[in-house]
């Protein structure tokens, strides 16, 4: 088969749409299906073959105003002259999806909308966030999107895509596509990377934060990601001094800053705080930890809890995207029940068990790529006939 990917942004860029797409393409490459990956530029070579994946990048640009620029022509243009069996649109709101959305009826092949949620549809107006101009940004989005996605925009093309799919039951852009979508529906969840199912390990204690069981939140340094108050909630635990408290992020941003500024404010000396550290070292770090922490305000299928639910590393999480469907963890009514749920995870032992088993067994049998791109294929074959 022919298979079209269409991603606003691409390896070697790092995150959760980045990612799927990428285990979804180099999968069914591995399968001897035809791939490309089409997607904006950035700093990349404009095309490359990487794992058996085409990747054709376009200079093509999204002010914060949400207004278009670039290689426009030449990009709605490559995708109509392509004569592929399906086009799969990774996501809503961004660039490339939205620049194609008039030109659905003259795209060749069957055309998918794989969405992860509808971000823009969870903003709420009006709300005071960090900055003013953070506050204004939010209200500006929220009311962009909300005409985005219902009075003439996204509504009127929707129904122009032979079928979407879905994360989870409860994605968030699941109350949209009931109430506007006629066409086929379908579920495909996340998957963890191979290499967290085949580690080894190996005995070494290679970071100084291994000196003792610590509680590990792998994710990027955003407020979205709420790190400040995981760190807020950690040091009311009783066992505070007991356990280190282990964040792995991408950059040293501002909000990173921040985060460092409220650490050394709490004098908490076993708290670190980290960047640069290697994809690979990921699973080991995992691995050796005793709980996983997520404190997000959003999320829609997290991929870092798969990734530790596929080690035996129970978590606790805030209740976002689909957190409260998985087993192997526990799931926060409210981010001010972290520090309690702390205390409890390390004093029941049996509990601890349990979720350490459940999140394994249910990793192994549903969140390998393998049976990801298998329940792919099964999807596209359905939406062909």
């Amino acid at each position: 088969m022919n298979i079209t990917f269409i991603v606003e942004s691409y390896y070697p860029s790092s995150g959760g749409v980045q990612n799927v797409t990428k285990y979804l393409a180099e999968g069914l490459a591995k399968l001897n299906h035809n791939v490309t990956i089409v997607t904006t530029q950035k700093y990349y070579a404009k095309e490359e073959i990487l794992n058996g994946v085409k990747i054709k990048r376009f200079n093509i640009k999204k002010s914060k105003l949400k207004k278009y620029s670039g290689e426009i022509n030449e990009y709605i243009n490559y995708i109509l002259e392509q004569n592929e069996d399906y086009v799969i649109f990774e996501c809503t709101e961004n660039i490339t999806t939205d620049l194609l959305l008039p030109y659905l009826d003259r795209i060749k092949g069957k055309r998918i909308l794989h969405m992860h949620g509808c971000y823009g549809l969870t903003l709420k107006p009006f709300i005071i966030k960090e900055s003013i101009i953070k506050t204004i940004g939010n209200t500006y989005n929220y009311f962009y999107w909300n005409i985005y996605y219902y009075p003439y925009f996204l509504s009127k093309y929707i129904n122009k895509f032979d079928a979407t799919i879905s994360l989870s039951e409860v994605d968030s852009g699941i109350k949209y596509l009931n109430k506007n979508f006629k066409g086929k529906r379908y579920i495909l969840g996340n998957a963890a990377d191979d290499i967290f199912f085949n580690i080894l390990e190996d005995g070494t204690k290679k970071y100084d934060f291994m000196n003792k069981q610590y509680f590990l939140s792998v994710a990027n340094y955003r407020t979205i990601k709420n790190q400040i108050k995981l760190l807020e909630q950690f040091e009311k635990s009783k066992y505070k001094e007991e356990y280190n408290l282990v964040f792995i992020g991408n950059e040293k941003n501002k909000y990173y800053k921040k985060l460092v500024k409220l650490k050394d404010k709490m004098k908490l000396r076993n708290v670190y705080i980290l960047t640069g550290i290697p994809r690979k070292e990921i699973p080991i770090i995992t691995k050796n930890s005793f709980v996983y922490l997520v404190a997000s305000t959003y999320e829609e299928y997290s991929i870092s809890i798969i990734e530790a639910m596929t080690l035996g590393i129970p978590f606790i999480t805030t209740n976002v995207g689909n957190a409260k469907l998985l087993p192997g963890g526990i799931v926060l009514k409210n981010i001010n029940e972290m520090s309690t749920k702390i205390n409890e995870i390390i004093e029941e032992k049996e509990l601890y068990l349990k979720l350490s088993n459940d999140g394994k067994r249910y990793a192994f049998e549903n969140c390998k790529i393998e049976k990801c791109i298998k329940d792919l294929l099964k999807i596209l074959e359905l939406i062909k006939a």
